[in-house]
């Protein structure tokens, strides 16, 4: 499976709205990994406030999937989230291939 693909996968899995989804998917597009978010909300065609309240949104949702973004409502939630979404698409391992503890973020 696609990045893209999962991360679709992923927003229908949290119930993203569609203007959820859009604001989620093109923020965690790997190409997207150094834009802010300001330039990310003009691809999208809406204003930065609207992309901000949409990916809060989305950080409360999948919050409930992984309570460290609840803890964190910092600029590091973007990170925190990828970070997550990583290792679940990577099947729970690390880089190198070796399986990560059951006690690591992001169980």
């Amino acid at each position: 499976m696609q990045w893209a693909d999962f991360l679709a996968n992923q927003a229908a899995t949290h119930s993203l709205s569609p203007e959820q989804t859009a604001a989620f998917v093109e923020r965690l597009k790997t190409e997207n990994s150094g834009k802010s978010e300001a330039k990310v909300a003009r691809e999208l065609n809406i204003g930065a406030a609207a992309f901000k309240k949409r990916m809060t949104e989305v950080y409360d949702k999948f919050a409930q999937s992984y309570p460290e973004l609840a803890a964190s409502k910092s600029r590091g939630r973007l990170e925190k989230l990828r970070a997550c979404l990583t290792r679940k698409y990577n099947g729970g391992q690390d880089a190198i291939g070796v399986k990560l503890s059951s006690n690591f973020l992001c169980q």
